[in-house]
């Protein structure tokens, strides 16, 4: 079947980036036609943005580009363009996009993963909830809210919109939790990464290693402070015990002045996975570099703070999949202490893993297939 994916491929994030990846690269490997969309809503959501949202957006990106240069931009089009095969033109409205589905004739239309449905981030557009009539199938996959809770104002826009899907699925319990107060049925799938085999991730990371020692990666998700500084306080006591370097991916720019460790500030999609592949050791508090500890079977600890709540709580879903594969022992709260590490006995953790990737490929096979 032909099947166009809506997702947040232009996002300057290694997990948007690598689930988009994954998602095609599974379909395809499962004999479908596979577009990604080359829609970019930062366009709208920019528009919506009030003038000092925007004056103090100018100025850190001026800052970032003193500091970090243009790398980073650089090599992530470089892999949109040679591993996503975006379309050249750029899709910037709605009427653009409506125009083209109506002339690529998909059968399928998949909206997902990462946080499509928070409105926080998509600024209102009903793109992403596919509010717009299609003789394709409209499935969602992995869709994420990316919040435990969602305001009241935007729960009946939200049901309307999905009543015409011909099957929803999220990444967190918590979007089922929604989900279901409107009424609506969903099934909680894997995020995307967690779909193609293992040696996809081999291949792409490459033989070579970026770091020429052996080091435990810490990948920071940055915005709390209380979180970034565990993780560093973290690093140095796991230095202490296994005396190696320490890597930071993910703090900001700045951050590579300080000489706790060395902060790789512009790594590529593929020097991303290459840096968990041969990690000894990995420190995050980010889903996707959880899910790429498991996927790589490393010692790791994901850090939370339960500190913070309602919609600003994000470790749902870092919870919800540890809790499902029996690695609740490696979340770390802020305020908790280690004392000691461990090895990861991965065996169990496969068995489990798997049936849960059997769902997934189960919700996708189905609902690829099911008529509308």
């Amino acid at each position: 079947m032909k099947i166009g994916i809506l997702t947040y491929q232009y996002a300057m994030n290694y997990g948007a980036l690598l689930q988009a990846f994954a998602l095609k690269q599974y379909l395809q490997s499962q004999g479908h036609e596979v577009i990604i969309i080359n829609y970019d809503s930062s366009y709208l959501y920019a528009n919506n943005r009030t003038i000092k949202e925007k004056a103090v957006s100018a100025v850190w990106n001026g800052v970032k580009y003193i500091i970090a240069g243009n790398d980073k931009k650089i090599k992530f089009d470089e892999f949109r363009k040679r591993k996503l095969c975006l379309n050249e033109t750029l899709i910037k409205t709605k009427k653009e996009i409506l125009d083209y589905i109506d002339t690529e004739k998909f059968d399928v239309l998949i909206v997902g993963s990462d946080q499509v449905w928070n409105p926080e981030i998509n600024g209102d557009d009903d793109v992403y909830y596919l509010n717009f009539k299609s003789n394709a199938k409209k499935i969602s996959y992995a869709a994420s809210f990316g919040v435990s809770e969602i305001q009241e104002k935007y729960e009946a826009e939200l049901k309307e919109f999905l009543m015409d899907f011909v099957s929803v699925s999220v990444r967190e319990k918590t979007g089922k939790e929604i989900l279901c107060k409107l009424g609506l049925n969903s099934t909680v799938v894997l995020d995307p990464v967690f779909l193609p085999e293992r040696a996809v991730w081999e291949r792409l990371a490459g033989e070579k290693k970026l770091i020429n020692k052996n080091y435990i990666l810490c990948y920071v998700m940055p915005g709390d402070v209380q979180t970034e500084k565990k993780i560093e306080h973290m690093a140095k006591y796991i230095k202490k015990i296994t005396n190696k370097s320490v890597i930071f991916l993910g703090r900001k720019e700045y951050k590579k002045y300080l000489i706790d460790g060395k902060d790789i500030i512009s790594a590529s999609p593929e020097e991303f996975v290459n840096l968990f592949k041969y990690a000894d050791f990995i420190i995050t508090n980010s889903f996707h570099g959880t899910a790429f500890s498991v996927i790589f079977n490393k010692n790791f600890y994901t850090v939370v703070n339960s500190n913070v709540t309602g919609k600003r709580q994000l470790s749902s879903r870092l919870t919800d999949l540890l809790n499902d594969i029996d690695l609740n022992d490696r979340i770390i709260d802020v305020d908790e202490d280690l004392n000691g590490i461990s090895d990861i006995d991965y065996s169990a953790v496969k068995m489990k893993l798997d049936k849960l990737k059997n769902i997934s490929e189960n919700y996708l096979t189905t609902s690829i297939n099911e008529e509308k």
